[in-house]
């Protein structure tokens, strides 16, 4: 510990900031730096090697008794407000347009100690860590990264003008000429000694009351993986010590294990914050800008890769997960299927992921998707690829297993209707009750006789309460009865044949391609022909044909058969799609009215 006082004594020292100016920048929140001029030696590099020394130093002291390290700095004279100002003001210097190699370095110096003595126990109590330094912080690490991954210090996002009646497009512009006076070697060493630091500071200091800097910490975690991302082999794993971490060789190997430490509920309270800004984007195979590729645009086979390594990083965090993370994943998983672009490229590979990842959640979830997939095609979102997941939910997974959401249903409305039950009996009985002692206290003349009345009052009771009684039941079972639902993967079968009638006639092509590729296996035939069969009727165009309620409806069995006929025509042709759908409404008319 004293060597490290001492070298950040000299450095202080060095600084020569007066404890007017270090008082002005802490009483703007290290906001207003351009409204003090800096003292010399943090614009001309020449406290370089003294950062060295101290990031050196911190390295190697053992800092755990944090109050006695902040008292022996405080005795050395290095007021903790005044140390903040200084790598404060290195590292604003180092932000500058116009910095060279010399104050970068002394800027990325700066953040190093900087997050490390942030670690440090106590350093709330002194006032040294600060947010918006934090962030500055990031933005040095990412100006770094920036460097190595396209040559300039700042990328600007344009508007892109399309065609007629298109939206705009947000694309990179690379205006700057490649910077000679960042070499890339250096910013690697900075990279690489910034996610040590991170490491570091993501296992101490907790940012879940803090999502503006747990959003700038994950932005910086996913655009790491960018250096590497197309490397063969690469690991996902939970890393175990600062050691393990740093013998990581990949950049995006270190994304995914700090990946791991930011799922940790101290960072985020749901875990919502890695699935949302780091996951989903891979998962959609979108681009390093979070954008979908348009037009004749291709996906690079390396992102591609990478979206399969992060399905697996998912896979991983299923395995210790509890149910809030598993409610997260769940919503990640809507979420795939409503923002997958319409583009066919997207369509053939984004749902084949939906499906490995539903598949790694536990199997009482299979059939919750069921009901997701419903409930967006009643609402016609997504239907392009809400068909093409229907499909394969039918070919992968294995339904012959108890479908355990018409179980707990089935236990639900039980226990309800009971309750109704008693609910209703318990009302006409206190109801009873209160007649009686309105009758109680308007006849108090003889004890004799209101007993009589009493008895009388009773047995009258009993005797209605079997016709009372099985009234309110009848009436709670009836509130309580279940429509005729399709169980188990009838429901997929439903959403394919509806597919087929739907408005776009893209869509209507798509599903009629799959139901013939259906009627070529036997063993969907049946779960093909109830579908159409519900289809049907899922319109009453007769107002004068009224259905039991809770009742499937029922018709002459060749009625749904003269439609197959129909639908096996069509199948075989897309073009007459459009055909199929007039004649199903015409059909329904003539089965109704029948």
């Amino acid at each position: 510990m004293d060597d490290v006082i001492e070298e950040i004594q000299n450095l202080f020292n060095l600084a020569a900031i007066s404890e007017s100016i270090a008082n002005d920048w802490a009483g703007s929140n290290y906001l207003d730096f351009n409204e003090v001029d800096p003292p010399e030696a943090l614009t001309d590099g020449t406290c370089l090697d003294c950062l060295q020394l101290v990031q050196q130093e911190l390295q190697k002291a053992d800092l755990k008794d944090g109050p006695a390290f902040w008292k022996r700095l405080v005795e050395a004279e290095v007021a903790p407000v005044g140390l903040v100002g200084f790598l404060w003001a290195l590292i604003e210097v180092a932000l500058k347009k116009d910095s060279n190699l010399e104050q970068v370095k002394c800027g990325a110096f700066a953040s190093s100690i900087y997050m490390k003595l942030c670690t440090v126990n106590g350093a709330s109590i002194y006032k040294f860590y600060q947010q918006s330094i934090v962030q500055k912080v990031l933005d040095i690490w990412r100006l770094a990264l920036r460097v190595v991954l396209y040559g300039v210090r700042n990328v600007q996002i344009t508007e892109k003008t399309q065609r007629r009646n298109k939206k705009s497009k947000k694309v990179e512009c690379n205006d700057e000429a490649p910077d000679a006076c960042l070499p890339q070697q250096d910013m690697l060493r900075i990279l690489n000694k910034s996610t040590n630091d991170l490491y570091i500071f993501l296992n101490t200091i907790p940012l879940a009351d803090q999502p503006e800097i747990a959003i700038h910490t994950a932005r910086y975690i996913s655009d790491l993986a960018e250096l590497d991302h197309f490397e063969k082999e690469i690991s996902y794993k939970v890393v175990d010590g600062l050691d393990e971490f740093a013998n990581l060789k990949l950049y995006c190997e270190r994304s995914l294990a700090l990946c791991h430490i930011l799922a940790h509920g101290r960072h985020s309270a749901d875990c919502s914050l890695i699935y949302e800004r780091i996951v989903q984007p891979r998962l959609l195979l979108w681009s390093w800008q979070n954008t979908a590729y348009g037009g004749a645009a291709s996906m690079p086979t390396s992102l591609i890769h990478f979206g399969e390594v992060m399905l697996r990083f998912v896979e991983q965090r299923i395995a210790v997960a509890d149910e809030k993370e598993l409610k997260i994943i769940d919503e990640l998983i809507y979420a795939l299927i409503v923002r997958c672009p319409d583009r066919a490229e997207y369509r053939a590979r984004v749902p084949h992921t939906i499906i490995s990842l539903i598949k790694i959640m536990p199997q009482n979830r299979h059939y919750n998707f069921r009901f997701t997939l419903w409930d967006l095609a009643t609402r016609n979102n997504s239907m392009a690829t809400v068909v093409e997941l229907s499909i394969l939910m039918i070919k992968e997974f294995d339904w012959n297993i108890p479908d355990p959401y018409t179980e707990e249903l089935a236990n639900a409305n039980k226990n309800k209707q009971q309750s109704h039950e008693n609910n209703a009996i318990k009302e006409e009985l206190e109801s009873d009750e209160e007649g009686v002692d309105m009758d109680r206290t308007r006849k108090r003349k003889d004890k004799k006789r209101k007993q009589k009345e009493r008895d009388a009052l009773h047995n009258s009771t009993l005797a209605d309460e079997t016709h009372t009684g099985t009234r309110a039941v009848e009436k709670a079972k009836k509130a309580f009865e279940l429509p005729y639902f399709p169980k188990g993967k009838a429901l997929l079968y439903r959403i394919l044949i509806g597919a087929i009638v739907h408005s776009s006639s893209t869509i209507r092509a798509r599903a009629l391609c799959l139901v013939a590729e259906l009627l070529q296996n036997k063993d969907h035939v049946d779960f093909v022909k109830d579908a159409a069969f519900d289809l049907i009727f899922s319109y009453n165009y007769a107002e004068d044909i009224v259905f039991d309620e809770g009742a499937r409806p029922s018709a002459n069995p060749t009625a749904i058969d003269r439609l197959f006929p129909i639908l096996t025509m069509c199948c075989r042709d897309e073009k007459v799609s459009q055909r199929l759908f007039y004649s199903i409404q015409n059909f329904r008319k003539q089965v109704l009215h029948c």
